[in-house]
């Protein structure tokens, strides 16, 4: 690099705007760490298990090191997490029998042949790590892993449910509901007749510790099992509630104390905890602790015995739950998200979650003790939705399938909404804990509209004062699960019947919102039949969306219809449409965009392209047109955390696509962002700016209008590339169009307007 480029370069370097942004394409999973329950110590880290997820506390600089699928973990929900002393390493073990072995390096290993080949139930009961073998308790039997060489060695089917299980080298032995039995490595373990019945008492854990194997008896206490099934106490009691071998100690807790034994299994050394401590580790002079809702907590040990708080309540900044059945972005763009579904079958309760995503941090709502449970029964549950007042932004309303509607201010309960003390209704006269609201939007003139099912009028409205009004009408009448409204840009109304005679109601109100007399109304239930004249009818509604052209998405368990001509809704010849999608393989033939897939939501990004939800296939995102999948991300192919979509919303300034999961929340950094009105020089900048040697990925271009025209030049005004920016985005793999990736050098982007009277430009640096 000569040193004229060189001087440039600092100059330049020193000018740009270098925002802290991922990239196109990358993947951000947002996961729950507010319930610590285990804790590791592996080289110079505490690994935490919270909420089912990972994370990695350095005490040496107080850092916070998160794991996930987005960052590289294989799966998502750990139900154990044990550490191999012998092989220097963890074990994640995942709800669905997936493992992954984790280096202290952050090197990963993942093992998942078995479960996966397998029509074996994959529920794991318990887990113990002897040496470097794993065994897991299963309901068919025992399961052995070699964790040196990382694979499946043995299965051993069993007909009685393993309750727990471990191994010392020659014996396996496993707990059951009839007693333990015991079987010698040197049999063949494969046949029945070579496990023995070694006692009738029942145990709920074994491990296997300085080569002799301990259980937890209920009401009697902790006891060590010879190869012949006689026991010895080694400590009384009647609330043991686990045992954990780590670094050469075994503790036991009975949730009020820790007993730490040595080799000798005598004379413990015992420290008192509360009840919020899930874990305790002994590491030198310091114990780490998992205390549930309290995070990662580090004492000082003094000589004494007496803990003394060093380290307090380390819970990295997150959501409350991996629960995010409803999202929304505001127009300041903060993430709204409520962690309740639409319980119409009256069996799930989830506790109420609602919360907030602005600048990298998340806010909760307040939490315990909202309501009188003596009237509402269930408390705080079932939070399908949560509105921004548009005058007040610490000022929110939020839907709950059950309990009404809780008002908050900065994340504080203010008060609750029900059928005792409002005009919303019950499902059941009398009951006010069923109080079924399912969806709150806001319209443009700032009164927040209801949609409250099982009700003589299903639409209600709070006007800007705190009043309510009635908007009834006599199709939604004691509709069981009215959800969704759409304002549209005809001044069209849509309200979604999700279930139970599922339809599409319109409302064209004359401009006069609150007075129906005036108003003309269609109720469709939609059905389609196809170019052989097969009709297929809808069970489910469950979304609905206007795209920038003005036509309205409808998702159903049958796929994606399309309206194009909403004004045409009233002609009394109207017929839903399905998008055709050409084979494009030589026939004339064509095949319904996601036939008879069960769509449950939508989103549309700024180059009017859908990102389609499913319930149990993913996410699409399809082109503007409907006419080509762009991508199709699963479980199988990305850090989706599972196939099952709950909700999209987009980050318009980024085009980040946030989307809620049946197991959490994941975001996805797409190329199409909010198109500037005008060009301006402070708003125009590229990511990563300057590219280093080793990247190779997109170089985004963002505040540019839409549909502009993007020339890449060299310094010498060579084109590299061009384009059209997707909304006020351009993306360049920084290659020229031959593929050929550009040289060190400083570009040039050029960018006009679609009708070529407005026009800018900004620079990139490479270095390779």
């Amino acid at each position: 690099m000569n040193r004229t480029f060189l001087a440039t370069l600092l100059i330049l370097l020193g000018a740009l705007s270098l925002q802290a942004q991922i990239a196109v394409g990358e993947w951000r999973a947002h996961m729950a760490y507010h319930d610590a329950t285990r804790c590791l110590k592996l080289d110079d880290k505490v690994f935490v298990l919270s909420s089912g997820s990972l994370f990695a506390y350095y005490p040496e600089d107080s850092f916070v090191d998160i794991y996930n699928k987005a960052t590289g973990l294989s799966d998502v929900n750990i139900s154990y997490m044990l550490k191999c002393n012998d092989e220097n390493l963890l074990m994640l073990v995942y709800d669905n029998a997936n493992i992954d072995l984790l280096k202290a390096d952050g090197s990963l290993y993942n093992i998942s042949d078995f479960f996966q080949k397998s029509t074996y139930d994959p529920t794991i009961n318990d887990v113990s790590i002897s040496g470097s073998y794993a065994y897991l308790a299963t309901n068919f039997g025992i399961v052995v892993v070699n964790l040196k060489k990382k694979e499946f060695t043995n299965t051993y089917p069993s007909t009685e449910k393993i309750i727990s299980c471990t191994g010392n080298g020659s014996q396996i032995i496993a707990a059951t509901t009839k007693g333990i039995l015991g079987g010698m490595t040197s049999k063949n373990l494969l046949d029945p007749e070579s496990w023995t019945l070694l006692n009738d008492i029942y145990f709920t854990q074994l491990i296997t510790y300085a080569n002799t194997f301990i259980g937890i008896r209920p009401s009697k206490g902790i006891f060590t099992i010879s190869e012949t099934g006689k026991l010895k106490s080694i400590l009384e009691g009647n609330t043991f509630k686990w045992m954990r071998v780590s670094d050469g100690k075994l503790y036991i807790s009975d949730g009020k104390s820790i007993y730490i034994f040595d080799e000798s299994l005598t004379n413990p050394s015992f420290f008192s905890i509360d009840e919020n401590t899930s874990d305790f580790i002994l590491s030198g002079n310091t114990c780490w602790m998992a205390c549930g809702s309290e995070g990662l907590k580090g004492f000082s040990v003094g000589n004494d015995g007496t803990l003394t708080p060093s380290v307090s309540s380390i819970i990295p900044d997150s959501p409350m739950r991996n629960k995010c059945d409803y999202l929304s972005f505001t127009d300041n763009e903060k993430l709204l998200v409520a962690g309740g579904a639409l319980n119409y079958f009256d069996i799930v309760f989830t506790k109420g979650t609602v919360e907030t995503f602005e600048d990298e941090t998340w806010t909760i709502f307040e939490e315990e003790n909202l309501v009188d449970k003596s009237v509402m029964k269930r408390g705080y549950c079932d939070a399908t939705s949560v509105a921004q007042d548009p005058l007040d932004e610490a000022h929110h309303f939020v839907s709950s399938y059950g309990q009404g509607i809780y008002e908050f201010r900065n994340g504080k309960f203010i008060k609750n909404l029900n059928s005792e003390n409002s005009p919303l209704e019950t499902a059941v006269p009398g009951v006010p804990f069923y109080t079924r609201v399912s969806r709150l939007q806001y319209d443009k003139e700032g009164n927040l509209w209801i949609t409250n099912s099982h009700a003589t009028s299903p639409i209600k409205v709070m006007k800007k004062d705190g009043t309510f009004v009635d908007v009834y009408y006599k199709e939604l009448e004691n509709q069981p699960t009215v959800t969704d409204i759409l304002f549209d840009s005809n001044g069209l109304t849509w309200v979604i019947v999700m279930r139970a005679d599922a339809g599409l109601f319109c409302i064209d109100n004359n401009k006069t919102p609150f007075n129906t007399a005036d108003d003309k109304t269609r109720f469709i239930s939609p059905s389609f039949r196809d170019q052989d004249g097969n009709l297929t009818t809808i069970d489910y509604i469950c979304d609905i969306a206007e795209d920038k052209e003005g036509t309205i998405w409808v998702l159903t368990n049958q796929g994606p219809f399309v309206i194009y001509n909403p004004e045409e809704y009233f002609n009394p010849n109207f017929t839903f449409t399905k998008i055709k999608v050409p084979r494009n393989d030589g026939t004339n033939f064509a095949d319904y965009l996601l036939d008879a897939v069960y769509c449950t939501c939508i989103a549309i990004d700024d180059a009017n392209r859908k990102w389609i939800g499913t319930q149990s296939s993913g996410i699409y995102l399809i082109s503007a047109d409907g006419l080509e999948t762009i991508h199709h991300f699963t479980t199988e192919n990305s850090p989706l955390l599972s196939n099952s979509i709950k909700d999209i919303a987009i980050k318009r300034s980024t085009g980040e696509v946030f989307i809620g999961t049946e197991k959490g929340l994941v975001s996805f950094r797409s190329d199409a962002t909010i198109p500037a009105e005008s060009f301006e020089k402070e708003t125009i900048y590229a990511f990563p700016n300057p590219v280093s040697a080793d990247y190779t990925g997109p170089i985004s271009i963002v505040g540019l209008m839409d549909n502009s025209i993007v020339k890449i030049l060299s310094t010498s005004g060579k084109l590299v590339a061009e384009g059209t920016s997707q909304g006020g985005s351009f993306t360049w793999y920084g290659c020229y169009s031959s593929g050929e990736r550009v040289p060190t050098g400083v570009y040039h982007v050029l960018a006009t307007s679609e009708d070529g009277k407005e026009g800018i430009d900004t620079r990139i640096v490479i270095i390779r």
